[in-house]
């Protein structure tokens, strides 16, 4: 279990660090420094290192939060909080920031396909149906831990 988790942990760093140094750093001037010096809202380099490390630091609480529940609750009420959350993302996006972007709308992903636009609300639905399943899924009367 623990062993597992912090082998994946490692291998998803691994492989994030050799993204960023491949592929990232390369093109650093341009997907980067430039769409920051672009804003025409608030354009700081370092707001915007403070925000990547703000973000940094809430990533890291919401694992912790994370493996704290799954230890406190088990994992069924876990599993269903995280695909409500997930589908959360897709609702409330939608709802707060679909008439300012069309890029969080439901209906759009990048594209003007069919498929494109069917890809959020298929995973919003999947989310959702993934907690039903959990939930319905949960034996009944089961020890603690053996859920």
């Amino acid at each position: 279990g623990e062993m597992a988790c912090f082998l994946g942990a490692v291998f998803n760093v691994v492989i994030f660090s050799v993204w960023t140094a491949v592929f990232t750093v390369p093109r650093w001037n341009e997907d980067v420094y430039q769409p920051i010096i672009n804003d025409k809202f608030y354009p700081s380099v370092p707001w915007a290192w403070a925000s990547y490390l703000l973000y940094g630091l809430m990533v890291g609480l919401h694992s912790l939060s994370f493996w704290k529940s799954v230890y406190k609750l088990g994992t069924v009420p876990t599993a269903v909080s995280k695909g409500a959350q997930q589908a959360g993302c897709f609702i409330f996006a939608h709802i707060f920031f679909c008439h300012i972007d069309d890029k969080e709308c439901i209906d759009n992903n990048h594209g003007s396909g069919v498929w494109s636009r069917m890809q959020k609300g298929v995973a919003c639905l999947m989310c959702c149906l993934g907690v039903v399943v959990y939930a319905l899924g949960k034996r009944r009367g089961a020890p603690a831990g053996e859920e």
